[in-house]
């Protein structure tokens, strides 16, 4: 019992963090003409933002999504004025 715990309370401690973790979303993009359409990997019941930024330090939420399948998509047009677009899924809380 040193520190006051137990070791059975630190072979606890694996088991109740795991539980917190979640993988990271995955994206593809499929363009066709001006119109791409992206693709995130998600975890059915939570609500993830997709964000776009052109310098990636100021993201921009542009939808908010709950997957289906394990998987959303998101519609987006290039402008004749390209500029780059960074994309990005968050979950929310």
């Amino acid at each position: 019992m040193r520190y006051g715990l137990s070791d059975a309370a630190y072979e606890m401690i694996p088991s109740q963090l795991l539980a917190l973790l979640r993988p990271g979303s995955i994206a593809s993009i499929l363009q066709t003409g001006p119109t791409l359409q992206i693709q995130f990997t998600g975890a059915d019941g939570y609500a993830y933002a997709v964000q776009t930024s052109s310098n990636l330090l100021n993201w921009t939420t542009i939808s908010t999504n709950y997957p289906s399948n394990g998987v959303f998509s998101v519609v987006s047009t290039l402008s004749p004025a390209f500029s780059p677009r960074f994309y990005r899924s968050a979950l929310l809380p």
